[in-house]
């Protein structure tokens, strides 16, 4: 990375070695891998800006691996792909050329330093729901705002609070408050916030009482972020994209299958059930973070295990085939 951060320093002080890769050719890179003598290579950028993916060309590592945020890469040099069984469903294997590593987790969870305490349901205070989408803004479709308009219309006196850093632009917060009047959402009840530090952004949960995940590309990080904060997530899946499926993969684990819904109207109906309890809406805001740390702790001893399965398998000469974590 250009700019390193504090979780850089924690990276670099837990290695035995370092090497930034930042100006070396592809080239340069494979060298640098093979001398030292690295036996699992995994593969963190996918298509993404900055990916590497023609030093796994040269396959420097006798085993490969992709996964962890980001959809496969389509390489056939790349042995493994950490995925889930919702993530990707065992029929659709046939179209990627990476052997599945089952997880229950498609990736970890680490939760802030500083994190501000889970505070009472909004609604209580307030006298009114108030459902909050905190995704990256260029996740707000079209779709995503017409349903939300037809929700706040089921629900009397309910608000719709978003915040993106993307929402510091005058001219987007115009457009998004015209974008919702035309759908029958006055702006008296849109709250609208921009960027700010990542406690206060967490902090903002604090006024929702139900995150609203966006579609059809559904949320990750902001997923977790929001559950750890004691807001439970309404999420739509059933569609053949694996971007779609995100928030549901992270909701299956938790036991949080009822906030899944597979239709629009569904999803609906999901908000609308859950704004009209409130006394277990605030039992599941209880407990929701602790239940997010101890589901997502399983994740790293998983790894260690695949990795572990991995090693065992090619020192055996086996085939590459599926791989089970439990």
């Amino acid at each position: 990375v250009v700019k390193e951060d504090e979780i850089t320093k924690r990276f670099k002080d837990a290695a035995s070695g370092w090497h930034s890769t930042l100006g070396k050719s592809g080239k340069e890179l494979v060298e640098q891998i093979r001398k030292d003598e690295i036996d699992i290579l995994v593969d963190l950028s996918g298509h993404t800006s900055g990916n590497r993916l023609l030093a796994f060309g040269y396959k420097p590592a006798p085993i490969q691996v992709t996964g962890i945020g980001h959809s496969p890469p389509g390489v056939t040099t790349i042995d493994y792909r950490l995925t889930t069984p919702i993530t990707t469903q065992p029929e659709e294997e046939k179209h990627f050329v990476e052997k599945p590593v089952y997880l229950d987790f498609f990736m970890g969870f680490m939760i802030p330093s500083e994190i501000p305490p889970v505070g009472y349901l909004p609604a209580y205070d307030k006298g009114h729901v108030t459902f909050g989408c905190l995704n990256r803004f260029s996740k707000v479709s079209d779709e995503s705002l017409e349903l939300w308009a037809s929700l706040l219309k089921r629900v009397p006196n309910s608000k719709l609070l978003f915040k993106s850093s993307k929402l510091s632009d005058i001219e987007l917060r115009g457009h998004t408050i015209g974008c919702l009047s035309d759908l029958g959402v006055s702006s008296n009840r849109v709250i609208l916030l921009g960027e700010t530090s990542q406690y206060e952004h967490l902090n903002t949960y604090n006024q929702v009482d139900i995150s609203l995940d966006t579609f059809p590309h559904s949320g990750g990080i902001t997923t977790l972020e929001s559950l750890c904060m004691g807001s439970p997530v309404v999420t739509l899946t059933g569609d053949s994209k694996i971007a779609h499926r995100s928030s549901s993969a992270i909701l299956s684990p938790l036991g949080l299958n009822e906030w899944v819904a597979k239709t629009k109207s569904e999803y609906v109906e999901i908000a609308y059930h859950w704004a009209s309890n409130l006394e277990e809406l605030l039992d599941i805001r209880r407990e929701l973070r602790g239940q997010v740390l101890t589901q997502t702790a399983k994740f790293v001893p998983q790894i260690e295990i695949a990795y572990r399965e991995m090693w065992s398998r090619w020192c055996r000469g086996e085939e590459l085939s599926p791989l089970y974590i439990k």
